[in-house]
């Protein structure tokens, strides 16, 4: 679980880190980080590897005696603790590999991007960077219905980097700028229309009897595969601990039970491994525009656990009267562990549910490991590893079926919101980009006690443009909570003082 810090860390600054660059970045680079980050998928790799192989470090040899009982199923007896010379070799190379990506991480930390948060993958974090004109024109004029695909096609010949500019009142900003322009010149500002519209269209979000109609379609039809993979593994375990030794599985791998522990190990962490947000399953995508895969059709979507805190905000934007904090400013935590609490906190139960469900997942790959009956292994241990993995995957599969009718609740999203791209289609036209400027600069606790301090509520919604055509935006709703806190105190004095004109009081 430690490496999924450092993955999600690099995979999240990547972006960030080649806008930075003196010549910027293909616009490819805000949809994903291609192969730039090969180095981080290679210590995954390697780490992911060494999971079902560490299951046979140790083992109990009952082979070492000079006078072995061959009548009895344990010839030698007490069992000896032994070590796999093979396996430990093997994981020394795999561990060299991770270290190895580990030290080129460190090296590249001091290359990181300055000027901005230091994480920006809240929604908040991507408005403080969108308030340069030409950048917005370029998201602001397009079809409110376009999907990922189509967009990355209309912005493959763009170039944007990091840097400074200088809006037309004198007031200088940092953020997101053509590549072509040079630092601190002086932009135009766009007044931003004020206003959602009320009577959106949410209707159309809700589940239609299409075939993958939309990303929403799309991530069901795997999330389906990902079902029967389950039933799978659960119908696999069932058997197997109900016959132990007897069924066709055990049959297969009768003469070792060293197969046996890593094909458990194997199905496990293939389990753990959608659950978790290691890979985003997204579909890499090079400057030249090639397309690679990440394994297989199963794993090719984004985490369930990664999934579940970027569409958790728009969930509660989608009511009236947002507060910031569980929205705009909900940031994407690296591991589930660290995810479940702030979840929580902020009442997103569904996505709380799926980072707790993300957490067991990791303890199935040990449980399903240490199922399979070897020789010297305690009755109860077999007991206690298949009763634990059977009740994980009963878990994982209701939350798989639970988080799919909750997605099916969202609010219309024609872009699923899990690329700086995808977000800045969503606030180019939000008053945020001028109420949170200078706060590019800020630390994290500090940009976020400053937009709270502003006591404006939030809203996801139509906007209809002055010039015609309307795009869906996250922006204020115009109504602040100390507006409202200051309404209901002059009612309450003035209804006071009413009674006592009365003499009720």
């Amino acid at each position: 679980m430690g490496w999924t810090g450092v993955h999600n860390q690099i995979n999240d600054l990547a972006p960030f880190s080649q806008l930075a660059s003196p010549n910027g970045a293909p616009a490819s680079a805000l949809f994903g980080n291609g192969l730039s980050t090969w180095y981080s998928w290679l210590g995954l790799g390697a780490v992911w590897v060494m999971t079902p192989l560490a299951s046979e470090v140790i083992y109990f040899d009952t082979d070492y005696c000079t006078n072995p009982d061959l009548d009895s199923p344990n010839p030698c007896w007490p069992p000896r603790m032994s070590v796999n010379t093979d396996i430990t070799r093997t994981l020394q190379v795999l561990l060299s590999i991770s270290a190895a990506v580990v030290a080129t991480t460190a090296i590249m930390w001091f290359h990181k991007p300055c000027g901005i948060s230091g994480d920006p993958t809240s929604i908040a974090a991507i408005a403080a960077i969108m308030g340069h004109p030409d950048v917005a024109a370029d998201f602001r004029t397009l079809d409110p219905e376009i999907k990922i695909e189509e967009l990355k096609k209309l912005l493959k010949d763009k170039k944007y980097k990091l840097g400074y500019y200088r809006l037309s009142d004198g007031t200088e900003r940092y953020g997101i700028i053509p590549a072509s322009e040079g630092d601190g010149e002086e932009q135009e500002g766009r007044p931003v229309p004020r206003g959602i519209d009320s009577g959106l269209p949410i209707s159309q979000s809700r589940w239609k009897p299409s075939f993958i109609n939309g990303w929403r379609d799309s991530v069901l039809l795997i999330d389906g595969l990902f079902f029967f993979f389950l039933v799978g593994i659960l119908g696999t375990t069932a058997a197997y601990f109900k016959t132990v030794g007897n069924s066709n599985l055990a049959k297969v791998f009768e003469s070792k039970s060293v197969a046996r522990r890593v094909v458990f190990a194997l199905l496990g962490s293939l389990a753990a491994f959608n659950w978790g947000r290691l890979g985003r399953g997204e579909l890499l995508h090079t400057p030249q525009g090639r397309r690679y895969t990440l394994g297989g059709q199963l794993l090719m979507h984004f985490p369930l656990s990664a999934e579940s805190q970027t569409l958790a905000p728009y969930m509660r934007l989608d009511q009236s009267d947002a507060d910031p904090t569980s929205t705009i400013l909900l940031r994407k935590r690296t591991l589930p562990i660290t995810a479940f609490f702030p979840m929580l906190v902020n009442r997103h139960f569904p996505a709380a549910a799926i980072a707790f469900t993300s957490l067991l997942s990791e303890f199935l790959v040990v449980t399903l490991a240490g199922m399979p009956y070897r020789p010297g292994q305690l009755r109860g241990e077999f007991y206690f590893c298949g009763i634990t993995s059977l009740a994980i995957l009963v878990i994982m599969l209701t939350s798989l079926v639970l988080f799919n009718v909750w997605r099916r609740f969202l609010p219309h999203l024609p872009r699923k919101p899990d690329s700086v791209a995808a977000v800045m289609t969503y606030v180019c036209d939000s008053r945020m980009n001028a109420d949170f400027e200078g706060l590019e600069h800020d630390s994290v606790s500090k940009r976020d006690k400053t937009i709270k301090k502003l006591g404006k509520r939030y809203k996801y919604g139509l906007r209809r443009r002055p010039g015609g055509g309307a795009g869906w935006v996250v922006d204020e709703t115009g109504e602040t909570h100390v507006r409202k806190v200051s309404e209901e105190s002059s009612t309450s004095s003035q209804i006071s003082h009413g009674l006592q004109g009365h003499g009720t009081v």
